[in-house]
């Protein structure tokens, strides 16, 4: 999936993601080398592959996943995606090169295994957006993905969502990010300025349909 900060540096134990009010942009469940090597053409900041998980069709092995972030630049973060990994599994990871690791699901919690060296992206996705309380201040954690379209996902407009992102990914980030705007007013909570900055940083920049 794609990941996006807009106008912000996300710091947590001097571990820094400088936005540099520009779209970030990750592309998860990468398979082969040949793969890596289009993301290095397209300029993409971080890759993901699926590990420790057989239910996706996307799962890769550790040499699996060596040889493809040997194909990437060096400019590419390597995000490790997992769902609630052992300590074993992450040790695995961390053994491997990656930069970040994607946690779904839980993380380890015990303290021998809350000693993970290797920055971590917690993972939200609509069913499981209560958890966010329990981890925003866990020091451990780099930044946040939150999943909008995966497999599984199930709410009102996934759908529509889905369809937009088959025409183009500006006019599914639109909107992506307009609903989730009218969502948190709707609630009433707090609505954080670099959300308005990103939608309107993508309507300043979509042409009109006629003119693409």
């Amino acid at each position: 999936m794609n990941t996006q900060n807009t106008d912000k540096e996300i710091s947590d134990n001097n571990i820094n993601i400088n936005t540099n009010s520009n779209t970030k942009i990750k592309i998860c469940g990468l398979t082969s080398p040949a793969e890596a090597r289009y993301l290095n053409e397209n300029h993409v900041n971080f890759a993901g592959m699926v590990l420790f998980f057989p239910k996706s069709k996307r799962n890769i092995s550790i040499k699996q996943a060596k040889e493809i972030m040997a194909a990437l630049d060096t400019s590419i973060k390597r995000v490790a995606v997992v769902v609630s990994p052992s300590i074993e599994q992450v040790r695995q990871i961390e053994a491997a090169g990656f930069d970040y690791i994607q946690i779904h699901g839980e993380i380890p919690e015990t303290e021998a295994e809350a000693a993970i060296a290797i920055p971590i992206l917690k993972a939200f996705n609509v069913s499981d957006m209560g958890s966010y309380e329990k981890y925003h201040n866990d020091s451990r954690i780099a930044g946040y993905v939150f999943d909008a379209i995966e497999p599984g996902r199930d709410y009102p407009s996934v759908n529509q969502l889905r369809e937009a992102v088959d025409r183009g990914l500006d006019e599914a980030l639109i909107m992506s990010l307009e609903r989730t705007i009218e969502y948190v007013r709707q609630q009433g909570h707090f609505l954080d300025e670099d959300t308005l900055k990103a939608r309107d940083y993508y309507l300043k920049e979509e042409k009109p349909i006629n003119e693409q």
